[in-house]
């Protein structure tokens, strides 16, 4: 590391062409590399670690920030470890350590790559300097391995997501490490093991897949979901939890929480039968589409009895009611008209303004119907583009409630 030239890596921008090009002119090849590395982390990570990118930080390589958490999402993981110490079996650079370093747990940070466990002790010494964190270079398994009696209140775990061809893996068991063969010793070890997956593995995987599973957390950051946490503890048998978190901001989060069980034995969906575009009697007043993380949960069931709704069909998801809700955790619409998927039917006027485009179950892809429809990019107005019980192409027209 060149720990010299932060004071002025963070006077640069990443289009600060000129300067950046007369700073690097007389550093020798690989300054210029880490130079380059930090002023483009940096840029990556503006909304993913405003904090971070603050101070005199050093950020590793593209492909190690790829999986690390946000401070949002890191801050998440302190409402579901518990007592008072953790083990970090994949600390990496360390934002989760130190998150939960400045919460006030005694941490482990564990980490077989040398050099990201430098830019750990470089950047926990910024953030927690006071504070007693342990740092440990070895892999994960050697660790575990090697302890004798030692117990620990919670273990956090986010293997890496990539193959040994550095491909992306999907499954459970491509995982590196091998969850699977360090999972009873983890267990053996902690009241509460969290273990962070990717956001593609679908939710009833996982309950076929790992034990003892006490919750599964989703969470999700301005709808976009971003993590799947869950919390496994060796001596539960009941049923798990399903929680989902959408954070709008770093204190605004809608949040929906459900008995998995529960969920499953409510099967039956209402769709709207009287739903008719060439019938205006029978477009309602509201359009409301779930969040992110709910979508990734597929509680639709249950949003459906606690807020009264209807779906548009059971395979689009998308739902409608005459009243409007004020704390739906999602977006909600009102619907200004329903019309065929059809250029002539859509007033000319509205088609200058623009639509945000969002195809749920349709029959083509958000370019395709912009395309077909002559519609502009943007605009404060959206257009869904659905299919009704019938498998009819339907397109509802909407303003947001709420900005």
């Amino acid at each position: 590391m060149y720990l010299q030239h932060l004071p002025r890596i963070n006077t640069f921008s990443i289009s600060d062409n000129k300067n950046i090009a007369f700073a690097l002119n007389n550093l020798p090849v690989d300054e210029r590399i880490w130079f380059m590395q930090q002023i483009d982390a940096r840029a990556k990570l503006r909304q993913k670690l405003p904090s971070w990118i603050k101070n005199d930080v050093v950020f590793p390589p593209s492909l190690n920030l790829e999986q690390s958490s946000s401070e949002i999402t890191a801050k998440a993981k302190l409402d579901l470890i518990e007592g008072n110490s953790i083990w970090d079996l994949t600390g990496g650079f360390g934002v989760d350590s130190t998150i939960f370093a400045n919460a006030g747990f005694k941490v482990t940070h564990v980490e077989p790559n040398l050099s990201l466990q430098e830019h750990f002790i470089h950047n926990i010494s910024i953030f927690a300097p006071n504070l007693k964190v342990e740092t440990v270079n070895s892999s994960c398994e050697l660790f575990l391995t090697n302890l004798k009696d030692e117990r620990v209140d919670s273990i956090y775990i986010d293997p890496s997501r990539r193959d040994k061809s550095n491909q992306k893996a999907i499954l459970l068991n491509d995982y590196s490490p091998n969850l699977f063969e360090i999972l009873p010793n983890m267990l053996d070890r902690a009241s509460v093991v969290l273990i962070k997956v990717s956001p593609m593995l679908d939710i009833h995987y996982l309950f076929q897949t790992l034990p003892c599973v006490f919750s599964i957390s989703i969470i999700s950051v301005k709808n976009e979901c971003k993590e799947v946490l869950i919390k496994l503890k060796k001596s539960f048998s009941g049923t798990p939890l399903i929680s989902t978190l959408n954070y709008l901001s770093d204190s605004e989060v809608q949040r929906f929480s459900f008995d998995y069980q529960y969920e499953k034995s409510k099967a039956i969906s209402v769709e709207n039968d009287a739903l008719n575009s060439t019938n205006p009697q029978s477009i309602p007043l509201f359009l409301y589409d779930v969040n992110a993380s709910i979508h990734k949960a597929q509680a639709y069931n249950l949003i459906e009895q606690k807020f009264g709704l209807t779906q548009i069909s059971s395979q689009t998801h998308i739902f409608l009611s005459n009243n409007r809700i004020e704390d739906f955790p999602g977006r909600s619409f009102r619907i200004i008209n329903v019309i065929p998927y059809k250029k002539a039917a859509l007033d000319p006027k509205l088609r200058d303004i623009g639509f945000n485009i969002v195809p749920r179950n349709f029959i083509d892809s958000e370019i395709t119907i912009r395309k077909k429809l002559g519609i502009k990019k943007n605009g404060t107005h959206y257009l869904y583009a659905v299919r009704n019980k019938e498998v009819k192409p339907m397109l509802f027209i909407c303003e947001p409630l709420f900005i």
